[in-house]
């Protein structure tokens, strides 16, 4: 595993990253986020972020684990202490022998799930309150201060709850009407039960509770009170009242249904006596025996058959009709045609022959001739004699049909006398039945009653009064239940710890600063290229080991050397990480010329541009550091040479360039003169009125591609971004631009205008450094420095023994 991670923000896509000499796998690119292995993209991120701000802020969680814990503790040793007593009784799944249920058709086993409501009325607190009156004892009654009655979690919070339970009852008193005063006292009233007030059933209820047993029978009875033996007493005495009620209850219940059943009995009689005679009168009257079966009444019957030989009338009537109507409009010869008589068939014949000689010899011998007149003669006589025949036809069939329609007649006459008759005789019958049901449902039911009757005074001697068993008596405890000390501190202590924990999350809600290098790629959206501890508060932290830094040797005015004089420190690894991921950050093409600036003053980029470069030169670079601060130089005071002849001095040709740079003289560290390595000052020069427009200039991109090819590396310092323009203009001219923020000092708001500036002009954006971090807070301290850079305490000693410093001796820890 490498001893880096490359992370690109936003891309998922994870690169090895090998020590101080290894090479990145694949071209690089401005989102890279470059951080210690762990410290983000992993699972485990998310437990190291929330563990910084626990332990940021752990003074504050213990602060309030201790407050909750004192509130815990005091308000437990202010407790009564309480006794817990318990009775269980059982049960049973039945009353009566060999029956589920009871003579009115009431299940007697009592359901489980009713046992807490049956043994928490009113009433039966009421009686085991009476018989504690009755020995003697006043245990309910209601406490001056109230005390006993409030259960463990009132008592944990017994002064919270005052305090509102009093402004509760002023407002009320305050916002009620006068007028209501009267009726509102009225309603104060408490009830009575069986001579008990209710606040004195409360206050009973309040120390006494039923718990049912889950998947069985039993109902624990279970009573907390600051007296032990009572508590047993009152365990045992709630029980065996309520087996005593239920007693009473069902011997009561047993009585009422006997006399019920007596008196229903009586009245049933009387009605089934009645509804018989009603029938019996009816029979007599309307002269039916008895309801007729499935084949129906004489009359019933009748009315079928009339309906039936009516049917076949009218048939015969329709068929007789149409045959005389049909003769009726026949002419003579067409009748003689039907007619049955086959000696008129043959006059019709002869006819017919007659007429058809009559008219051939008409042509021949006339009207007049004897033979013409004596057949004419013949053909009338046959004609008359098969007249009369079809006259005595019509007749026979008109006097059928004559007959037909008497006899429809007289049978549609009697069907109707039939069906009023039947209609009536089926009212009677409905009638007759409804008594019939009278007397039959009288009779079921009086042998209901009559059976239920013998049952009761068979079985009450072998009855069992009830289903409920004392099994288990109360003692009286020797150890108070309550309160339960481990588990009150404890649950003080966790309510604390939840406080701060809540506390923690606000204030770091609160907290707009960057503290992290986790902010500035969730935030920023920049890759971190490391964190710098605040060297104010190196003393502090010096305790914790001497390989974060030796604070005696690193004073305010050294602190830009820190790499030069304490290469083996955890510090001077955080500059060659910084100077690590720099080189990577693009390493097909790094960056050669880096501006290095920040978003406000006092940020520290003069500092982390001198360790940069002492890191790069000790790296074997040829270094260059460009005081391109015009308004405010600095880095020619931490590196010991001249501000003059300068940049100002090169950009305006009052200096040459080779004149102006000069070479640090610092340790001889930082100078090789075998392959011309070394650390080189181009300083700001004198104090120009434009600054801006000397470094925005073309003399200025110029110079720096002219440095670019004498130097490995050049290190702009510039002004800071949000108050002058100076680094806006250089960040086009660079070949990239590294941001300095300084942890917990400025709001992500103004850090991300200065970016937003240089995005702008299109700046390369390569990275952010975190520096003048507090190591001491926000969960880093020791360990987590040691988290991202704990490989310096190994490889320090190499770089302290290869340049004049002392080694640290075996053993020592880092």
């Amino acid at each position: 595993m490498s001893d880096h991670q490359i992370i690109r923000g936003n891309r998922g896509t994870v690169a090895a990253l090998a020590g101080n000499g290894g090479s990145a796998n694949g071209a690089g690119s401005e989102h890279e986020f470059v951080l210690p292995r762990g410290a983000a993209a992993e699972p485990e991120a998310d437990l190291h972020y929330y563990w910084r701000l626990v332990y940021g802020r752990r003074w504050l969680l213990l602060a309030t684990a201790m407050l909750g814990l004192a509130i815990a503790t005091v308000t437990t040793f202010r407790q009564p202490r309480l006794y817990v007593a318990q009775a269980t009784v059982e049960f049973k799944p039945a009353l009566a022998p060999g029956k589920d249920l009871d003579i009115l058709g009431r299940t007697v086993a009592l359901p489980p799930e009713l046992a807490k409501r049956l043994l928490s009325t009113k009433i039966l607190a009421a009686r085991v309150i009476n018989t504690e009156r009755t020995n003697g004892q006043a245990a309910f009654a209601p406490p001056a201060n109230g005390g006993e009655s409030r259960n463990v979690l009132a008592a944990a919070w017994a002064g919270i709850g005052s305090a509102i339970s009093s402004a509760a009852n002023l407002a009320r008193v305050m916002l009620a009407p006068a007028a209501a005063a009267p009726a509102d006292d009225a309603a104060a009233e408490p009830k009575q039960w069986d001579g008990v007030a209710l606040n004195t059933i409360n206050m009973y209820y309040a120390h006494t509770a039923v718990v049912p047993v889950r998947g069985t029978s039993l109902a624990d009875i279970v009573v907390t009170h600051s007296d032990p033996v009572l508590a047993a007493r009152i365990a045992n005495l709630h029980a065996q009242t309520f087996i005593d009620m239920d007693v009473e209850t069902k011997v009561a219940s047993l009585s009422d249904a006997q006399g019920l059943l007596g008196r229903q009995l009586k009245e049933v009689r009387e009605r089934l006596e009645n509804s018989r005679a009603a029938l019996t009168d009816y029979q007599l009257k309307h002269g039916i025996l008895n309801l007729p079966k499935d084949s129906g009444t004489l009359t019933r019957q009748s009315l079928q058959q009339l309906n039936t030989l009516l049917t076949e009338a009218q048939g015969e009537r329709i068929v007789a009709e149409a045959a005389y109507r049909n003769a009726a409009g026949m002419t003579l010869a067409q009748l003689g045609a039907t007619l049955p008589d086959k000696g008129l068939q043959s006059v019709r014949e002869e006819i017919l022959s007659q007429e058809a000689r009559y008219r051939a010899d008409m042509r021949n011998f006339g009207a007049n001739h004897p033979d013409m007149i004596a057949l004419r003669a013949r053909i009338e006589a046959m004609s008359g004699q098969l007249e009369t025949a079809a006259g005595e036809s019509r007749g026979r069939l008109r006097a059928v049909f004559e007959a037909a329609r008497a006899k429809e007649d007289e049978l549609r006459s009697s069907l109707q006398k039939i069906s009023l008759a039947a209609s009536n005789e089926d009212r009677e019958l409905v009638q007759l039945s409804i008594l019939q049901r009278d007397v039959d449902s009288n009779e079921q039911l009086y042998g209901t009653l009559l059976g239920q009757a013998k049952e009761v005074d068979l079985t009450s001697g072998a009855y069992q009064w009830t289903n409920v068993k004392l099994v288990d008596r109360a003692v009286a405890p020797s150890v108070p239940s309550y309160p339960r000390t481990s588990r009150n501190l404890m649950f003080g202590l966790l309510l604390g710890l939840l406080g701060g924990a809540l506390g923690c999350v606000l204030i770091e809600r609160l907290d707009t600063t960057v503290n992290t290098p986790d902010d500035i790629v969730a935030v920023l959206d920049l890759p971190a290229f490391g964190m710098i501890p605040d060297f104010q508060r190196l003393p502090a932290a010096a305790s914790h080991g001497r390989s974060l830094v030796d604070a005696a040797q690193v004073d305010a005015a050294g602190r830009e050397l820190v790499t030069l004089l304490q290469p083996a420190s955890l510090v001077s690894e955080a500059y060659r990480s910084v100077r690590t991921n720099l080189m990577f950050s693009s390493p097909d093409n790094p960056p050669k010329c880096v501006l290095i600036t920040s978003s406000q003053p006092d940020e520290g980029k003069t500092v982390t541009v001198i360790n940069l470069a002492v890191t790069l030169v000790l790296s074997g670079s040829r270094v260059l550091v460009v005081d391109a601060d015009l308004r405010k130089p600095s880095c020619h005071t931490a590196l010991r040479v001249d501000r003059e002849p300068g940049l100002s001095n090169v950009l305006t040709g009052r200096a040459e360039l080779q004149q102006a740079i000069v070479r640090s003289p610092l340790s001889p560290q930082l100078w090789s003169s075998q392959n011309g390595c070394g650390l080189f000052v181009l300083p700001a020069g004198r104090v120009p009125p434009n600054p801006a427009e000397l470094l925005g200039s073309h003399k200025m991109t110029a110079l720096l591609e002219q440095l670019k090819e004498q130097f490995d590396f050049v290190l702009v310092d510039s002004p800071p971004i949000i108050p002058v323009t100076d680094s806006v203009v250089i960040a086009t001219k660079v070949d990239g631009v590294l941001m300095v923020v300084r942890g917990g000092e400025w709001g992500r708001d103004v850090i991300s205008k200065a970016l937003a500036q240089l995005t702008a002009v299109r700046a390369h954006l390569l990275g952010a450094v975190l520096n003048s971090v507090n190591v001491t807070r926000g969960g880093y301290s020791y360990y987590y420095y040691r988290h991202y850079y704990g490989y310096g305490a190994h490889y320090g000693k190499a770089y302290g023994a290869a340049y004049g410093q002392p080694a640290e001796p075996e053993g020592t820890p880092s």
